[in-house]
């Protein structure tokens, strides 16, 4: 009975275990969070990106529904550290215009990335570059026939983006692409990358020789899998590797 008592009480090596686990809950549940704050009005709205500013802003791409319409609507808010807002502004037109993705840009000004309404329901990659004073500089419509969206940004040396873009992406031979834009939106040729099937991206990152693209790609049977794509500075797919088949819904 002793040593029954001293394995599960609160100083056998159970009830330490039990505590530890007890303490691991409580610090994953709180205290957060120290700020809360709804962006947003009528109709439904969604944060689809956020980046940090130098200062220590936060940029944050809204997707706002049109009160009355079925349009979708961008959205920039621009936030202090503490939640507050520091000004909103709405771009876009009728129709359906979302970012994905933003980049801050050295002179204060940024990209966004995502879609706009193209031809018929199909919409087209759509990135826009904005000036410090909210002023849109320029825009440019990316891909081809198809569905397509960007999903990604990443800054360029000579201050342009690499663009990272689901191209065709209601089509079951969807890939993913890399475009480059000139710090004026000139676009370079469209890189595909990926293999036979549909290539769904969802993120893109900095590396050492080149971008890495994440996303999942479908099998032959129907099945998906994660997919990570490291491409070189000239667009060349340098590796990938695909997560095991058992692990992926």
């Amino acid at each position: 009975l002793a040593a029954l008592q001293a394995a599960t009480g609160a100083g056998g090596a159970a009830g330490r275990l039990h505590q530890a686990r007890l303490q691991d809950k409580q610090a994953r549940r709180g205290p957060w969070p120290l700020i809360a704050r709804t962006f947003g009005g009528a109709g439904d709205d969604s944060i689809n990106a956020m980046a940090t500013l130098p200062d220590g802003d936060l940029l944050l791409a809204v997707r706002k529904q049109v009160a009355g319409d079925e349009g979708i609507q961008l959205h920039i808010w621009r936030v202090d550290d503490a939640g507050r807002t520091r000004w909103q502004q709405s771009f876009g037109a009728a129709g359906r215009d979302e970012a994905h993705a933003l980049l801050p840009l050295p002179d204060g000004g940024w990209l966004a990335a995502g879609e706009t309404a193209g031809e018929g329901d199909q919409p087209d990659a759509w990135v826009v570059r904005f000036s410090a004073n909210r002023s849109v500089l320029w825009h440019k419509a990316l891909g081809g026939g198809g569905a397509d969206r960007a999903i990604g940004l990443l800054p360029r040396r000579d201050g342009g983006a690499t663009v990272l873009l689901a191209a065709d992406s209601d089509s079951a031979a969807g890939d993913m692409a890399l475009v480059t834009l000139s710090a004026a939106g000139q676009p370079g040729a469209a890189i595909r990358l990926g293999g036979p099937g549909e290539q769904v991206p969802s993120s893109l990152l900095p590396g050492k020789k080149g971008p890495l693209l994440g996303g999942r790609s479908r099998q032959k049977n129907g099945s998906w899998r994660g997919i990570v794509i490291a491409v070189d500075r000239d667009g060349g797919q340098r590796w990938q590797v695909q997560t095991p088949a058992d692990q992926i819904a």
